[in-house]
């Protein structure tokens, strides 16, 4: 999946900045306007390279995966239409099953447009939710529904040069 495969040792912990920078955006689309958050994310790790994170967070319309429903536009294994319950849980993990009923996942996080959804949308009475990026690039998404929690985890992780 073009992760390094190496692990270095070194002498000292290497040290990190991140900066997450949010701002209002408003979209007008077909005489309707959209209202929404943009969201950036810059990395400084001088003498200690990183060309890849992981974002997972939760998102849901009125603080409750119950009752949303997920439009999917990929090549997952769940329902491209997936209402969301209390209990329910699932997963885009890529997932083949063989003929002897075992589950084989080669990929935990597809990549954006090439297996997964280019955007992540769900809607829950009359409001909906449309996460994406701009320029997806090296992306690689997840989304997890556990059935032991009543959130839905959208799980991103951005490579960068």
């Amino acid at each position: 999946m073009g992760d390094a495969r190496i692990k270095t040792r070194r002498l000292a912990a290497a040290t990190a900045t991140f900066k997450w920078t949010f701002r209002p955006v408003t979209e007008t689309i077909a005489d309707n306007v959209w209202q929404g958050l943009a969201m950036q994310i810059e990395v400084e790790s001088p003498g200690n390279p990183i060309h890849w994170l992981i974002e997972d967070s939760t998102w849901e319309i009125g603080g409750k995966a119950s009752g949303c429903t997920l439009i999917q536009r990929d090549t997952s294994a769940m329902d491209l239409e997936q209402v969301v319950e209390a209990g329910s849980q699932l997963s885009t993990i890529e997932k083949f099953y063989t003929d002897s009923g075992k589950t084989i996942c080669p990929m935990d996080m597809m990549p954006r447009v090439a297996g997964s959804s280019i955007f992540d949308f769900q809607v829950k009475g009359g409001t909906a939710l449309c996460l994406f990026s701009e320029k997806p690039g090296l992306s690689r998404a997840r989304i997890d529904k556990f059935a032991d929690e009543d959130v839905i985890h959208y799980i991103e992780r951005p490579f960068f040069c």
